[in-house]
């Protein structure tokens, strides 16, 4: 993807991305229907998608990673990003196993989350949902909390840096 590229998906219908995908150009989805990864993302300027199913172990990009809509992940998955970067969830995020956010980028959830384990550097919490692990969740860099969250984990909440917020 070289270029900025946008391929809608039907409603009820959904796009597999079978072989790894890179590029130096803007890859979003659009419509209702589902994108389905199911091998690597590298390189990619930036990545914006409507409803996902992240079914492979990285997602890389040199700008901004956009969530849209529901993100289900089915597999262990580290997304990253570089400083001054966002990888943004603005829907629900599900899935039995580890999510884990790397590089300098700010991972800003704004919905509901519920997996078996979150691992993030940078974060920013803007939403009133809880965010649930069944195991652990960790907050390596600055976290922010921007609204009432509840964080709720089946073994720790670890805070390896500061936190700030107007809100608890």
């Amino acid at each position: 993807v070289n270029a900025d590229t946008t391929i809608t998906v039907p409603a009820s219908k959904y796009i597999d991305f079978n072989g790894s995908t890179s590029g130096s150009g803007k890859l979003s989805t659009a419509g209702s229907g589902l994108a389905k990864f199911n091998a690597s993302i590298t390189g990619l300027n930036e990545l914006e998608t409507q409803a996902v199913q992240i079914n492979c172990a990285a997602i890389s990009t040199g700008g901004d990673q956009t969530y849209n809509g529901a993100t289900e992940i089915t597999v262990n998955t580290e997304l990253s990003a570089p400083a001054n970067k966002l990888i943004q969830f603005n829907a629900a995020i599900s899935g039995t196993v580890n999510l884990k956010t790397s590089g300098a980028a700010v991972a800003e959830f704004k919905n509901t989350v519920n997996i078996a384990n979150l691992e993030t550097q940078v974060a920013k919490i803007n939403t009133t949902s809880t965010i649930t692990s069944s195991g652990t969740q960790i907050y390596n860099g600055a976290v922010e909390l921007a609204e009432n969250t509840a964080l709720s984990a089946g073994t720790s909440v670890t805070f390896n840096a500061n936190v700030s917020g107007a809100k608890s």
